[in-house]
């Protein structure tokens, strides 16, 4: 196999599944024996009718040699294949049993009982564990839920709970970051729990951002700050950091202030592209940032 399509990568959904199943390295891998044309026709039409791919995609992958469509196939069997595998792991681990009970009853005292055996109990393949069982997917829900009905009780205690065990479980492992990522709107979910009214819940999401904007996944940096885009446009700002120039200006919180700016920096030296350090510094240089932290210094 020495031509150059050989090493094509394809990033794909399944219908059924959340996450990307990514074919690469095609040629470096030991596969079946390929069987005839029409068997490997028949079942990559199986495949893709059960994927969500752009039209393009597609065709890419129907214009490989047969050989290339093949491996496709192998590939896309073994990743549904250890799937299965790590389902099957997880159900004999106390992960499913937490999960069933916040589903069940999403309390604060579950959602309690849960960080706790996560930061303390919680081994490795416990966390794979947990995503495998859409743990992550579960979080998520519950915490955007939390936050719409935190708009009229103004408590923000389920908040707090499900925003530190992101802010924990994203701290001590790459996988749940790269698991985070693949939800096109897990950071979204996340922002718009920002509320200058609960310090412990900006600081949350500022501690959440940060792991992620300096983490080794390359876009991460970019979906943070897509998500403060979504804000803006959810939200009505004028400019996506607002939100933060705003509290600069009229919070007295002197720690809250302090994270904030932390994070502005975070914001502005964790993109490995200098042209768009030099964008966001601009944004940010644009709505007085400069003079906002002279008065800042002033009355600290």
């Amino acid at each position: 196999m020495g031509n150059d399509n050989s090493s094509v990568n394809f990033h794909y959904r399944s219908k059924n599944r959340t996450q990307s199943i990514i074919v690469d390295n095609l040629d470096f891998a030991s596969y079946p024996q390929m069987p005839s044309k029409e068997i490997v026709e028949s079942e990559l039409n199986e495949i893709l009718a059960q994927l969500i791919v752009e039209p393009d995609k597609e065709q890419l992958i129907r214009n490989q040699p047969l050989e290339i469509q093949w491996k496709v196939i192998c590939r896309h069997k073994e990743v549904l294949e250890q799937k299965q595998e790590t389902i099957k792991k997880a159900a004999s681990s106390p992960v499913q049993v937490f999960l069933e009970r916040i589903n069940e009853n999403p309390s604060i005292t579950n959602l309690e009982e849960l960080r706790s055996w996560l930061e303390e109990k919680a081994k490795t393949e416990d966390i794979s564990s947990f995503l495998a069982f859409d743990g992550l997917k579960i979080l998520l829900e519950i915490l955007e839920t939390a936050e719409m009905n935190s708009k009229m009780t103004k408590n923000y205690h389920k908040q707090i709970v499900v925003l530190k065990i992101l802010e924990n479980m994203l701290t001590n492992t790459n996988q749940v970051i790269n698991k985070l990522l693949e939800n096109e709107k897990g950071c979204q979910s996340i922002v718009l729990n920002y509320n200058q009214a609960s310090p412990e819940v900006c600081t949350s999401v500022f501690e959440i951002f940060n792991t992620i904007c300096w983490s080794s996944h390359t876009e991460g940096h970019n979906i943070v700050i897509k998500a403060f885009n979504h804000l803006k446009f959810i939200r009505k700002y004028k400019y996506p950091f607002q939100p933060l120039i705003d509290l600069l200006q009229s919070d007295k919180n002197i720690i809250l202030i302090e994270n904030t700016i932390a994070f502005i920096n975070s914001m502005i030296e964790s993109s490995v592209d200098e042209e768009e350090r030099r964008n966001i510094r601009f944004q940010f240089i644009s709505c007085n940032l400069k003079q906002i932290y002279e008065v800042i210094s002033l009355n600290l």
